[in-house]
């Protein structure tokens, strides 16, 4: 009986002496990276409250988002020394270093969301490789930006749609902005893709036709000598598209298939 009561003790150790001494993964480092930036910004970004306090946790500004890149950070402390004319928020995410270096590398589109949603965003794009610590931005009462000085930046605009002609291997792409980019000839930076499943059907400025409506704030795309094929899925992608005179175009994808009628 001893002996059955010995053994049933040294099978129920195994495991706990396999997790004790090294049988897992517990003491690995884990891959977690801050992102952080901070605001200044209007009171009427925030939620109405009149809130007043120094460095206090996000309340006033607590749906307030920034996004960076792909990334969303929260509103997590707030401070005013202007008796709540205007806040310093300060953002912050947890992310991974891949994530971190993907939004902080580059030119990248930054959004600033009110708390009330029905409220203008607040756009514009900066580049990274002016930047040598954390975003710092000012936002004045009429959405202006400001950024330090010697940080690089670009208005933003966002896309409101995309849509194609129909019924046709060779369709012409409509693309309205919420914001006037100018012209789109010559421009900063166009990196616009087609794609269907892992192909590429069109990677670069060369294989496009370009041309921009300014009363509209229109762009009109097309295929430059190339065709797509019927019944296939198909995305356009705007990746980075900043026209000549550097206002920046937010990423966005659209998806659409090749139906000819029959």
């Amino acid at each position: 009986m001893k002996k059955l009561f010995v053994l049933f003790l040294l099978v129920a150790l195994v495991p706990f002496s396999i997790g004790c001494f090294g049988g897992d993964d517990d003491e690995a480092p884990l891959d977690i990276a801050k992102l952080t930036a901070s605001a200044s910004l209007p009171k009427a970004a925030g939620d109405g409250l009149n809130l007043r306090g120094a460095a206090v946790a996000a309340n006033h500004f607590k749906n307030v988002k920034m996004q960076i890149g792909d990334v969303v950070l929260d509103a997590v402390t707030e401070d005013t020394t202007d008796n709540g004319v205007t806040y310093t928020v300060t953002f912050e995410k947890d992310v991974t270093t891949a994530q971190k270096t993907a939004a902080t590398t580059g030119v990248v589109p930054v959004i600033i969301t009110p708390a009330d949603t029905t409220k203008p965003t607040i756009k514009f794009a900066v580049d990274y490789s002016s930047i040598t610590t954390a975003l710092n931005v000012t936002v004045a009462a009429d959405n202006t930006v400001s950024l330090p000085a010697g940080v690089v930046s670009y208005p933003g605009v966002k896309v409101v749609s995309i849509t194609e002609s129909k019924n046709t291997l060779t369709p012409e792409f409509t693309v309205v902005f919420d914001g006037d980019i100018k012209s789109i000839d010559t421009p900063f930076a166009f990196d616009i893709k087609v794609t269907s499943g892992t192909t590429s059907v069109a990677a670069s400025i060369d294989d496009f036709n370009a041309s921009y409506n300014v009363t509209n704030k229109t762009m009109t795309v097309s295929l430059k000598n190339k065709t797509l094929t019927d019944g296939k899925e198909y995305k356009v992608t705007i990746n980075k598209l900043i026209s000549k005179e550097k206002i920046y175009v937010i990423p966005t994808t659209h998806t659409f298939t090749v139906t000819l009628t029959k």
